[in-house]
């Protein structure tokens, strides 16, 4: 029991700290309908699951092969400055709600966490030691509790407050940082396949 806790502590911390996947969760609560933040969601879950079953299968060697990691990162970092990018061209299109939103879904929940540096790092090197033994299924159900709560929690109090977080200081700034993390983490994947 105090193993399943950890796992859900640990999934719910690892899911709020700062990253690609909480970021697009706020902004998309707030710019958009909780219908798209859920499927967001849905994707970056779907990215969850799939990193779990390649760590599970010993498949974590793949993480390893130079020409799958430059790939990987070349794709999601591409894929990051064109969040970024869509932000960035949106950004003077006035505080209202719809014409600040970037359409976003399941796919880009699934890329951008496929894709995320920090999501590869926890499935392949923190998790690894949970996932022997008995009641796998239940470690991976903690896991996962512990990371959808910490979304969900994310998505509503956004959502909620975002009569509240929708001013014109506040937008620009939401913008900015979310076209600086974007860009950075594009920036930092890509540069690590070159350098």
């Amino acid at each position: 029991m105090a193993e399943l806790m950890a796992l859900f502590i640990v999934g719910f911390v690892a899911a709020g700290t700062p990253g690609p996947d909480i970021l697009l969760i706020i902004r998309t609560s707030i710019f958009n309908s909780l219908p798209e933040a859920f499927k967001l969601l849905l994707g970056i879950v779907a990215g969850n699951l799939i990193m779990l079953f390649i760590v599970y299968l010993g498949l974590g060697f793949l993480s390893s092969n130079v020409i799958f990691k430059n790939s990987v990162q070349c794709i999601g970092g591409l894929y990051l400055f064109y969040i970024g990018y869509q932000i960035f061209i949106h950004r003077n299109d006035g505080i209202e709600i719809k014409s600040q939103s970037v359409k976003v879904g399941f796919k880009d929940g699934l890329i951008v966490n496929l894709s995320n540096p920090k999501a590869i790092l926890f499935f392949t090197v923190i998790l690894t030691p949970f996932l022997n033994g008995e009641h796998l299924e239940l470690k991976v159900l903690a896991l996962m509790a512990g990371i959808v709560t910490v979304f969900i929690m994310v998505i509503l109090l956004a959502h909620k407050l975002k009569a509240k977080l929708v001013t014109p200081k506040i937008v620009m700034a939401i913008d900015l940082v979310a076209v600086v993390i974007f860009l950075f983490f594009g920036i930092t994947m890509i540069g690590s396949v070159i350098f």
